[in-house]
This record gives structure tokens, C-alpha cells and sequence, in this order.
């Protein structure tokens, strides 16, 4: 298909839902003989944590006669247990033992689902074909971060729709106000994993409840970076500094698709370890590090959710344009598009490509 324009690249969303690792449950939200329900791509599935601390999904409904393990169902040990008839199911989905005191019921199989713990996000592999998963994200270090915040919001949007945010370069001054914004280093697009940095200017709403000097001191126009990383179209960690006053925090944005054109949005916050409170402000010298952080983190709290909650509203207005007619100053849009294809195989329209 002929473009009519260079800048013009075809790229309606396939009606599907794109193969990845996404997020059904907070890992701190799941202790160990915990099990919770969870949605994904219009299938329900539990997900639950057995006495050896691994964590395990499966479809939410027992192969004997159909009862809701996430309705009153119960971990023994490794096994999910049915409400019902008390049919215990091991880490494969396999029947082990009934309720009545007899043999097991081998054809009793509910399906498992590939499952791991990353970052302290609870992770299922979705694939629209059912193939196994290639990939998984990786780890990372997590030793100067305190405890993380957790939201999950509801968003009439795709999960492609997200994540692709962070290719729109203009959006970042329009809608969020950040000024001299500039993209640092490749756009680096390679296997089911993207890289990229952005640094910008903002200036900071100082919240009321602060002392009016550190109010007047952090409203001031402040340099940012942050260093953005995903893996596929479920999960991303951003690492945001600000280097003159030594702060710094990370998010997750991990979008979990319910069907092709809605989500939970997964996503959290976590303030870094702060060692030198005066270069914030010399006021802050004499609290102790604690209150200091915990200062901050509400301070840095508020910026986020505006610039995530701007986001939401943004994301459950677009209606993608089959081909988007594309301007210098967008970003890399079509770059990050070409990439995303990879995650719908067959099912990718062809101008992906």
C-alpha cells in the first residue's frame, strides 16, 4: 500500500489482544495462602500464592462441575482447593485429590497459566494463539528504593494506546506543560524489549501544606531525566531524576488488557533513598531522613498522579485514525508502532511493517 505521505504511516490497532506478561495482582497484595481473582482478555482466571511462596494462575472455574475457586476457594499447602466439592488442584492444574477421601480425578484439569513474580508485580503470559512465552521481563535492582505505592484504574483504552505515551514527544509539553523537552540517546527497539530517555524543564506545583519557603523553593523550574524501559505492551519502569536536588523515584505503568479496548491500569510509585536532604533545601538538614522522605514522596505523589490522571483522560479520548497523518515534533510514533506489531503476529495488519 502506497503512502500518500512520508510522514503518514497506517496504523489501526488489530482487534485482538497482543501477546505479553501482564499484571494480575501486587505481590504484596498476595500473601502466602492468598488467592485472588483476576481478568484478563475477557477470561477469568485466581491467582494465589502456595506455603512455598511461588505464585500460580489458573481459569478461574473447577473442571468437575464448574464452581468459582476466587468464590470461597481456599491454598492448602501447593493445592487450590475448590469451595464445592473440595477438589485439590497442584501448581499444573491437575486434580490431585477429591473431598470425598478418594483417589484423585486425572481428568480434572483446569488450565495453568505461565506465571512469575517481577518487581513485586504478579505476572501472567498472554498469548492469543496460546503459545508459550519466549521472553520474560527482567529484574531490576530495587535496594535504594522505599516501599512503592499501588493504584490499578480502570481505562477505556488499549494497552497499545498506553504504552505508546512514551513515543509521543509532543504530548509531554502539551499536555503536561514540561518545557525544552528533548529525547537523549536512540529510541532503541529491539526484541520484545524498548529503551529510551527524555530530559525536560518543569516547574512544580508546590503543595500548600509545605513551609512556604520550600513551597517558593521547589516551585522553581527544575531539569528532569528519566530513563524508560518495557517489556512488550504490559510493563514499563521509568527511573525519573531530578539531579540538582538529589531526588529521584520510579514508576511502573503496566497496562493489563481486559479486552482489545479496555484496561486495568496497573501502576506505582517509590520514592529513592534520600542521603542529602540540604540539597533539597537547607530547612530540611535538621529533620531526620524519614520525615524528610516522607515529605517528599508526598510531594513527588502529587505531580504523578496528575500527569497519570491527565493521561487516563487522554488516552479514553482517542480514537486512532487508521493512517494518522504524522508531523515533526511527534516523536518516534511510528517507530514505537512498528515495534508493537511484533506482539500480534498474524493477526497485525500488514502496514505495521
Amino acid at each position: 500500500m502506497a503512502l500518500s505521505h512520508p510522514l503518514t504511516v497506517p496504523t489501526e490497532p488489530a482487534n485482538t489482544v497482543p501477546a505479553g506478561w501482564y499484571t494480575v495482582a501486587a505481590g504484596a497484595a498476595l500473601p502466602v495462602g492468598g488467592l485472588q481473582s483476576a481478568h484478563l482478555a475477557g477470561i477469568d482466571l485466581v491467582v494465589y500464592r502456595g506455603s512455598d511462596g511461588a505464585v500460580h494462575c489458573v481459569h478461574d472455574r473447577c473442571p468437575h462441575l464448574g464452581g468459582r475457586f476466587s468464590c470461597g476457594g481456599s491454598v492448602e499447602e501447593n493445592f487450590l482447593v475448590c469451595p464445592v466439592h473440595r477438589f485439590a488442584f497442584d501448581r499444573e492444574g491437575i486434580c490431585q485429590r477429591t473431598g470425598y477421601g478418594g483417589a484423585a480425578a486425572p481428568k480434572a484439569r483446569t488450565r495453568h497459566w505461565p506465571c512469575l513474580e517481577r518487581n513485586g508485580w504478579v505476572l501472567v503470559w498472554f498469548h492469543p494463539a496460546g503459545a508459550a512465552p519466549d521472553w520474560q521481563p527482567e529484574a531490576v535492582a530495587e535496594s535504594d528504593y522505599g516501599p512503592a505505592t499501588v493504584w490499578s484504574d480502570p481505562v477505556d483504552a488499549s494497552v497499545q494506546t498506553i504504552m505508546e505515551g512514551i513515543a509521543d514527544q509532543g504530548h509531554l509539553a502539551t499536555v503536561h506543560g514540561y518545557d525544552a523537552v528533548a529525547r537523549e540517546g536512540a529510541f532503541d527497539a529491539e526484541g520484545p524489549c524498548l529503551r529510551t530517555a527524555y530530559r525536560f524543564s518543569n516547574a512544580s506545583e508546590g503543595p500548600a501544606w509545605l513551609p512556604a519557603a520550600l513551597r517558593r523553593h521547589l516551585a522553581s523550574s527544575e531539569q528532569v531525566r528519566f530513563d524508560y524501559c518495557a517489556w512488550g505492551l504490559g510493563y514499563s519502569v521509568t527511573d525519573v531524576e531530578i539531579p540538582r536536588l538529589g531526588l529521584g523515584m520510579r514508576t511502573f505503568v503496566n497496562p493489563t488488557p481486559l479486552a482489545p479496548d479496555r484496561s486495568l491500569l496497573w501502576h506505582s510509585m517509590a520514592l529513592r533513598r534520600i542521603d542529602h536532604p540540604g540539597r533539597i533545601h537547607p530547612l530540611l538538614r535538621a529533620l531526620p531522613r524519614r520525615s524528610v522522605e516522607a515529605i517528599m514522596r508526598r510531594a513527588l505523589r502529587r505531580g504523578y498522579l496528575r500527569d497519570i490522571h491527565d493521561d487516563i483522560r487522554l488516552w479514553q479520548t482517542l480514537a486512532p485514525p487508521a493512517a494518522p497523518a504524522l508531523a515533526p515534533g511527534d516523536g518516534p510514533i511510528a517507530k514505537h508502532r512498528r515495534w508493537a506489531a511484533q506482539f500480534y503476529g498474524e493477526a497485525a495488519p500488514q502496514q505495521y511493517g
